[in-house]
């Protein structure tokens, strides 16, 4: 992610000389969140990493958190859909829109991490302008991948303070990923890179050991797909699952982890 850091801040500075390309839209904290992004031309960057295809490039965050931009597919134990977030710390995201909005009178806020969207569609890319168009009601709404907390506290800053909603922040989009490798991706970022929920990260892996036999893997890094492969996590995952879910356990909605609150003590 260093290489995306040092790509996307060079692209930001281009993306603030030049101005954005798309129509102009008015936000504002009544309609925060709920205008609708009209198609938008912006500076790209194209990388490919194997199969992967990145798009490194900057949006202000009137853009990010327009109605139907993203969406967060939050990890439900009790839910077959391929849900992989953790659940959104308050406090966390709070602390990143208070140091936001700090910095709008001096102009020091400084947020150079890229936020990791992604879709399972393709996304149209001009090679002769190195311009991505996003039309929101064909690809959209992005998956978050990685950038859950930053989104929520810009989005928080934003309703506090208009002048955050001109902010930029670097993004990078992949596309033609499929929901199963947006999983696999997520699990990456955050167990090579930055700590998860144990609890979260043993999930994932049972999916991915439920999904094994049925959907392309994208590459994994070996103790993970070892795991995956073995299959122990998922068995200890349902064990758990039965436990706290099954009439007449003597855990049933007592037990506490990233997944569960429990029901009774």
């Amino acid at each position: 992610m260093i290489g995306f850091v040092v790509l996307t801040s060079r692209l930001l500075r281009i993306v603030q000389a030049r101005g954005y390309l798309q129509p102009e839209l008015v936000v504002t904290k009544a309609n925060l969140g709920e205008t609708l992004l009209p198609t938008i031309v912006i500076p790209a960057a194209r990388v490919r990493q194997g199969g992967l295809t990145l798009f490194a490039t900057a949006l202000k965050v009137k853009d990010l958190i327009s109605k139907d931009f993203y969406s967060v597919e939050t990890l439900d134990p009790n839910s077959d859909d391929t849900g992989y977030q953790r659940l959104l710390n308050v406090a966390r995201a709070k602390k990143l829109a208070d140091y936001i909005l700090k910095g709008q009178d001096s102009q020091d806020a400084f947020l150079p991490t890229s936020i990791f969207l992604a879709t399972d569609k393709p996304v149209d890319f001009n090679e002769q302008s190195n311009t991505l168009t996003i039309d929101t009601n064909t690809v959209g709404p992005f998956s978050v991948v990685d950038g859950q907390h930053r989104l929520e506290g810009l989005k928080m800053a934003a309703q506090k303070d208009a002048r955050v909603l001109e902010f930029e922040t670097p993004v990078n989009v992949a596309v033609n990923l499929s929901k199963i490798a947006q999983m696999c991706h997520f699990l990456i970022v955050n167990t090579t890179q930055k700590s998860v929920d144990k609890s979260v990260e043993q999930r994932i892996i049972a999916r991915l050991s439920d999904a094994l036999e049925l959907e392309d893997m994208p590459s994994l890094p070996k103790w993970i797909l070892k795991t995956v492969e073995r299959g122990e996590v998922e068995k200890a995952v349902r064990l758990v699952d039965y436990l706290h879910e099954a009439e007449g356990s003597p855990w049933k909605g007592k037990i506490l982890n990233g997944a569960y609150s429990p029901t009774s003590t």
